[in-house]
């Protein structure tokens, strides 16, 4: 593969995680029902955005390629996660 071809194959799977994580900081935004500033929402969707591509990484290092089933459901589970400990109550 060339360095285009992988360039393009990287953003082809950054490019989905990232309106991911900008689905899941609107969605946190809904659930808490409270105004946010800027900063925490950017915080919030590069949190996410990095625990996707972490999960990625992983599953691909684990199992040699891109867009196993179980990587996409670590991604959920991760992402639940993350989510819940973002918007617990204290």
């Amino acid at each position: 593969m060339n360095p285009w071809l992988a360039f393009w194959h990287v953003m082809n799977v950054v490019g989905p995680l990232a309106l991911a994580g900008l689905m899941l900081t609107a969605a946190e935004r809904w659930v808490l029902r409270r105004r946010t500033r800027p900063a925490s929402w950017r915080l919030a969707w590069a949190s996410y955005l990095l625990v996707g591509l972490v999960v990625w990484a992983l599953g691909l290092v684990v199992w040699g390629r891109d867009g196993k089933m179980v990587t996409y459901i670590a991604m959920a589970v991760a992402w639940g996660a993350l989510a819940a400990l973002r918007t617990r109550e204290n």
